[in-house]
């Protein structure tokens, strides 16, 4: 299966919440980038099945390797996904390697966009960004404006842990947020601590 993209539309969130026992490997950071770009057929024969790659636009080299793979269990469905932010190069590879191998389907930026588009609504002026630190850690969205500095994290989950909070969090502290909000599939609102709250899908 391929998820492509625009970038931050939770990708990468959605993958966090794979079912246990499904390996995911981020092409964007360093460590990740290297082990399956040293050998890629090498990397798949090891990973044959129950894996998730994470933005593979990065790494063209990976899909004549994974069309290889595929092909050595054909009739063995689902074993591999990859989310790719969307762009000319992505599509071409995988209409070029992974014709007739996999299914598409397209991402939309919609909680994000939802929560632009409410602010705008209520005439509230704001700047908005996304943030990622060097080692990976990333947030869906932040936003800026006379209210101050909102972390905004996507979950797709009804349930928020305590290791989901944890990006928002540090956010918070290191930036000194004034908030940090996680929208999620819950059915309520909640306050998870003093500076971290939980609103549903629902209210975009």
């Amino acid at each position: 299966m391929a998820l492509p993209g625009v970038r931050q539309c939770t990708k990468t969130t959605l993958l966090q919440t794979w079912p246990a026992g499904w390996k995911r490997v981020d092409l964007e950071r360093r460590a990740d980038h290297t082990v399956v770009s040293r050998d890629p057929d090498a990397f798949f024969r090891v990973n044959p099945r129950h894996l998730a790659l994470d933005e593979a636009q990065v790494l063209p080299d990976v899909f004549p390797a994974l069309r290889v793979a595929i092909d050595e269990r054909r009739a063995e469905k689902g074993r591999f996904v990859i989310t790719g932010s969307s762009s000319p190069a992505l599509l071409q590879s995988v209409s070029e390697s992974l014709v007739g191998r996999v299914g598409i389907i397209e991402m939309a930026s919609i909680p994000c966009e939802g929560v632009r588009r409410r602010l705008a609504a209520l005439g509230v002026a704001h700047d908005y960004a996304h943030y990622r630190t060097g080692a990976g850690a990333e947030l869906d969205l932040v936003v800026e404006g006379h209210f101050g500095r909102v972390a905004v994290e996507i979950k797709h989950t009804s349930t928020v842990s305590g290791r989901d909070l944890r990006s928002v969090r540090d956010f918070v502290t290191q930036q000194k947020a004034r908030l940090g909000v996680v929208i999620n599939n819950d059915v309520m609102a909640r306050r998870y601590e003093e500076d971290l709250i939980g609103l549903p899908f629902t209210w975009l």
